[in-house]
């Protein structure tokens, strides 16, 4: 008896060790083996209380209007922060972490007829999906194949500016700069 609980709590040990290694490992770096960012998944990764990650301040500051309420949109596909500038019209800005295919996504947004591109001055891998009418629909800033961030918003909440300086903040947390 006393021999197999020792067997379970080692590869107990064992099991965790392993896991908690799998966040810091290089293929989920930013490409540089020596980089201190948080690991892209996992249990310190980004995502776990986002209205906390990404202070109602900071998104006011940025679009420059008061946030008069957060929401966590929570699903069993992500997790996430509404940020509301007038709840009563549902006006917000929306950062949601979802653990659904990257690439599903970008199809997703070309078949309805937006175009995918990509922003250089956002400092983590990403693609913005643009309307036909010029304005930026969603912000994508990929963590893994399965899990990304997408920063959105309702009309009247902010521009694009606006929307892609709020993009290199959250990308900013991300890799806990």
């Amino acid at each position: 008896m006393v021999i197999a609980t020792v067997i379970l709590v080692a590869a107990g040990i064992w099991i965790f060790a392993e896991h908690s290694n799998k966040g810091a490992s290089p293929e989920n770096s930013l490409g540089n083996e020596e980089d201190s960012s948080r690991p892209m998944e996992g249990q310190d990764s980004f995502g776990l209380d986002v209205c906390s990650e990404v202070p109602s301040s900071l998104v006011s500051d940025i679009i420059g209007k008061a946030i008069v309420e957060t929401e966590n949109p929570s699903t069993s596909s992500g997790t996430g922060c509404m940020y509301f500038t007038n709840k009563e019209k549902y006006e917000h800005i929306l950062i949601q972490v979802s653990y659904l295919s990257v690439e599903n996504q970008k199809k997703g947004q070309e078949i309805m007829d937006r175009s995918i591109t990509t922003d250089n001055t956002i400092p983590i891998e990403n693609f913005l999906a643009i309307q036909e009418d010029g304005q930026i629909n969603a912000i994508y800033l990929v963590m893994t194949s399965q899990k990304y961030v997408r920063i959105d918003r309702t009309p009247n909440t902010a521009d694009n500016d606006q929307l892609v300086n709020l993009a290199r903040q959250v990308a900013s947390v991300i890799k806990g700069d």
